[in-house]
């Protein structure tokens, strides 16, 4: 029986510890994974490890832990931090740090210490980017929810049995006591806020009078004379609340009409 056997074997190592408790100076862990692999290649002539790289830790090991506010005593953050600052004050990358460039014994070496001071940088910026996005998503959504949970509700009439008996149903009316104008839709009274009107304006008449009231409205901008509580509701319901821009009546009675563009002025 004749036996096969190829002339070079590569060989996988993988070594994993899984929940190592620790307590890191840098920040506390609970527990942690490390995951050690390499591959090692077998010929004629001896064992060879595949993986050319430095393997000391200072070639290995980069810094992605969050900066608390308490971590005035981190020695490696400050040096990261250090190390981010210059290379910004000095992008050409021409700074060598004098541990790295004593650990070198080659130009392979201080390359890849180069090369691994370059990448801590990247990491370090980028950690940086994604806190003041975090911030910067806190601090508006503090700021949306002050000026959202002032604005308080209108509420003219809590029952539509509170509504004035002697309100025809093709009626402009104003309520003064209750802050309201009632308008008329489809025959139906329907009451109106008189901190929601932006203005009433009254056309040239021809045969009949004309009455136009202008309403707050998303879309457009609010004005400094609105009610700061208006301009608080418009901006909480803009983004799915539908509005009345406007709305026009028609009368032979102009009298009455001026009354209402009077009153709800």
């Amino acid at each position: 029986m004749n036996s096969f056997f190829l002339n070079i074997v590569y060989y996988f190592l993988w070594l994993t510890f899984i929940i190592v408790h620790c307590h890191s100076q840098v920040k506390e862990l609970s527990k942690y994974g490390l995951v050690v692999a390499d591959m090692v290649s077998i010929t004629s002539n001896g064992a060879e490890v595949m993986t050319k790289y430095g393997k000391a830790l200072t070639d290995i090991s980069y810094t992605i832990n969050d900066e608390d506010e308490d971590d005035d005593g981190d020695e490696d953050g400050k040096l990261a931090r250090k190390i981010a600052q210059e290379e910004e004050a000095n992008p050409t990358g021409g700074r060598r740090s004098g541990r790295l460039a004593a650990n070198s014994s080659s130009a392979a070496d201080a390359e890849g210490a180069a090369e691994r001071e370059r990448r801590q940088i990247q990491l370090m910026a980028r950690r940086n980017e994604e806190r003041l996005r975090e911030l910067a998503r806190n601090s508006g959504k503090k700021k949306g929810d002050e000026k959202t949970a002032k604005a308080e509700e209108l509420d003219s009439y809590k029952r539509t049995k509170d509504l004035p008996d002697n309100v025809l149903p093709n009626q402009v009316k104003v309520d003064m006591a209750n802050q309201c104008v009632i308008l008329p839709i489809c025959g139906n009274p329907v009451p109106f806020h008189i901190s929601t009107i932006k203005n009433v304006v009254l056309p040239d008449p021809d045969a009949a009078a004309y009455l136009r009231i202008n309403f707050y409205t998303a879309g457009m901008a609010v004005g400094k004379d609105a009610p700061e509580n208006i301009a608080k509701l418009v901006q909480k319901y803009a983004p799915y609340a539908t509005f009345i821009r406007e709305m026009t009546f028609r009368s032979l009675d102009s009298h009455s009409l001026t009354t209402v563009s009077v009153q709800a002025s």
